[in-house]
């Protein structure tokens, strides 16, 4: 299946999108996140924003092809 044929709406992809949403929140409370469609790689992600002090966080991505 290819990302661009995955529903957001199936309640798999959003268990999941909530489980990932969840993982950030445990150590970063007051994070944002947004759910959106990427082609670069093709994928469906996850965009969060951290307010952090001073620090440099590792980038991380989950791709669904």
């Amino acid at each position: 299946m290819k990302a661009e044929h995955v529903a957001f709406d199936t309640p798999h992809m959003q268990a999941a999108m909530m489980e990932l949403q969840g993982l950030i929140r445990q150590h970063y409370p007051d994070t944002t996140c947004e759910v959106v469609r990427g082609d670069n790689p093709t994928g469906i992600y996850v965009l969060a924003t951290v307010d952090v002090e001073d620090s440099v966080l590792p980038t991380a991505c989950c791709r669904h092809a």
